[in-house]
């Protein structure tokens, strides 16, 4: 019913959106185990990206390790849709992409100034706030193999005994990048 989808204007969640005009995701990720819902936004800067990394606990509430919040500076555009979480970690895939600000300036159409190179993306694992490391980013290149990796969907993610973090996820592949089968990163 139009009472169920209605707004009344403008959240912080409480607080735990620091910044009026910060970002937020319409994508989630549960935490069954823990049961917590993380979502993250991205600031945008001049040359760099802030990703804010927000998880709550089973009342929505931030919770008060860290105040559900860790922030990650990454380069580049940070242009991101969908994300994968363990126990510990939050795995995110930034594709290169290109910004002609002058067009953005011309146009005021954010999708026409915007570019995907045909190039290595990142893998961002950040530490989520619960996390004794929170914040405590790695990022390492995808190796390219002819095909951006900017439309990745995470299915399933885990953590091995060891510390390695495994995910499952669906990637497009373009009919004329001459990728064929899959890839183990």
């Amino acid at each position: 019913d139009s009472l169920a989808l209605s707004t009344e204007g403008r959240s912080q969640l409480g607080g735990s959106i620091k910044k009026e005009e910060s970002g937020m995701s319409s994508k989630a990720a549960i935490d069954a185990k823990a049961n917590r819902i993380l979502f993250f936004g991205i600031d945008e800067e001049p040359g760099k990206s802030q990703l804010n990394l927000y998880e709550f606990n089973s009342k929505f509430q931030a919770i008060q390790d860290n105040d559900g919040l860790v922030q990650v500076t990454i380069l580049g555009l940070g242009l991101m849709y969908d994300f994968a979480v363990t126990d510990n970690y939050a795995v995110f895939v930034q594709p290169a992409l290109k910004v002609n600000g002058m067009q953005y300036m011309i146009s005021k159409e954010p999708g026409k100034s915007i570019s995907l190179e045909n190039e290595s993306s990142m893998i961002h694992i950040v530490a989520r706030p619960g996390n004794r490391n929170a914040g405590k980013a790695t990022t390492f290149q995808i190796p390219y193999d002819g095909n951006p990796e900017s439309n990745i969907e995470f299915i399933n993610s885990y953590e091995e005994d060891d510390g390695t973090i495994v995910f499952d996820a669906i990637r497009y592949i373009s009919t004329n990048s001459g990728v064929a089968g899959s890839n183990q990163w």
